[in-house]
């Protein structure tokens, strides 16, 4: 059930995604054909200032969109009216969260990436990064194993990010007035709970570090293998802390059936 649920919910929020990437990357290949006949005359000068204007602005709004959207889904689709028929499905809550959870991390983790790309194209310097990437890896002798290590650390961070905003959000409805604006309380609350808590982690790391607790007798690439795993592993601990305290609250806090 939950691959079922997650098919239907990945659609619903991959869809507008698509169609504003779509538009996005039409605007940013406008720019770039316009970039090749700049200094002809000043109209198409002007035209490509706005054009490429237009296309940074809309990269930017893109992975805001994005963020909006996996929100949205799930306020409407679980917190609010449509929750309704969400919520009577046979399936546990806490089902129905990890299917959000997983497609608004997928969605966030995606756009990112393609914002990235996009701002690439952008600037007119994708082949030098190609390039670039090619010398770091020749160079610096990067393993593939810490670059995988990076790249999972990296869905770790956006799917503690998600579960942050779905229970700020789950929290905020559970008072009975308010709702919007107890929910952007927590999401500052839950954000500097997380920063201290960072803090404090990367203090204790650091003296472990500056002691030789930690790294005796392994090289500095084995060392960066075991920062990214010890950092990925705090981060899922604090996605299965939050998760766990949002199902708590869409079970007992909120009357949601």
């Amino acid at each position: 059930m939950l691959g079922k649920l997650i098919k239907y919910d990945l659609k619903a929020m991959a869809k507008p995604m698509a169609v504003f990437f779509l538009i996005t990357l039409i605007t940013v290949i406008s720019s770039l054909i316009l970039r090749k006949f700049t200094n002809i005359t000043w109209v198409i000068d002007l035209f490509f200032g706005l054009i490429s204007f237009a296309a940074g602005l809309l990269i930017f709004i893109s992975f805001i969109m994005a963020i909006v959207i996996v929100v949205r889904r799930f306020v409407t689709n679980v917190l609010k009216d449509e929750g309704y028929l969400t919520n009577t499905l046979p399936v546990s809550k806490a089902t129905i969260l990890a299917s959000k959870s997983i497609c608004a991390t997928i969605v966030v983790t995606v756009s990112g990436l393609i914002s990235i790309i996009l701002i690439i194209l952008l600037s007119g310097g994708f082949k030098d990064f190609i390039w670039g990437l090619q010398e770091i890896f020749r160079t610096e002798n990067v393993p593939v194993l810490t670059i995988i290590l990076f790249g999972i650390l990296i869905i770790s961070q956006a799917f503690v990010s998600v579960c942050a905003l779905n229970f700020s959000f789950a929290l905020g409805h559970s008072h009975s007035k308010n709702k919007t604006l107890m929910s952007v309380l927590y999401i500052f609350l839950t954000y500097i709970a997380a920063q201290v808590i960072l803090v404090i982690l990367t203090v204790v790391l650091s003296k472990l570090i500056d002691s030789n607790l930690l790294f005796s007798s392994i090289d500095t690439l084995d060392n960066v293998n075991v920062i990214i795993i010890g950092i990925t592993f705090i981060v899922l601990c604090g996605s299965a802390i939050l998760f766990a305290l949002t199902n708590f609250v869409l079970n007992n806090k909120l009357n949601l059936e």
